[in-house]
């Protein structure tokens, strides 16, 4: 049984990593960082597991739809920022003082944004929160929203996370049903 086990565990990986996607739309945008945290989630225990609305709420609004010089050129949806300058980051125009990670395929963006929400100090209250919804079995997007106040400098970054949510739910209502129907 056990090799078994390894032997899946092993195989996701492989699977994970070399999974990639492609957009020229929005919706394929979406549709991209939809499957990728899917996936992502699987690697994760069930309480550490990002809603998936939120993930692709906070990928098109700190991306701007994939769009931004950071999305295109360092598969970095999240603004993820880089602390190590040997490793491969971007430096923005207005802030070259500032590094931003860079990543080799799409899908580990969305491994390390996760990584980072269940890992850094600045998220405990968001830990707490996703870990209480998942004993209770009660998932409360919106309460879990509100933790990430800490996300960016922007004081209205939980006000636009929510207005980019809710325009989710409404252009793609059948993408995001999992993540709501609680």
């Amino acid at each position: 049984m056990k090799s078994l086990c390894l032997t899946l565990f092993l195989f996701c990986q492989t699977t994970f990593n070399n999974f990639d996607f492609t957009y020229s739309t929005k919706e394929e945008f979406v549709n991209g960082i939809v499957d990728c945290t899917v996936l992502a989630n699987t690697f994760v225990p069930p309480t550490e597991r990002v809603i998936i609305l939120i993930s692709a709420a906070q990928a098109v609004l700190e991306s701007d739809w994939g769009q931004s010089r950071f999305a295109r050129e360092g598969n970095n949806f999240y603004g993820v920022i880089e602390t190590d300058p040997t490793s491969k980051h971007l430096k923005p125009l207005n802030n070259p003082s500032r590094m931003i990670r860079v990543y080799d395929k799409k899908c580990s963006s969305i491994a390390d944004y996760i990584s980072i929400l269940n890992t850094h100090p600045n998220f405990k209250e968001y830990q707490n929160i996703l870990l209480n919804q998942y004993i209770s079995g009660n998932m409360d997007p919106m309460a879990v929203v509100k933790t990430l106040h800490s996300y960016a400098i922007d004081p209205n970054y939980v006000e636009k996370l929510v207005k980019t949510m809710g325009m989710l739910l409404k252009k793609y209502p059948t993408l995001f049903h999992l993540t709501v129907n609680t």
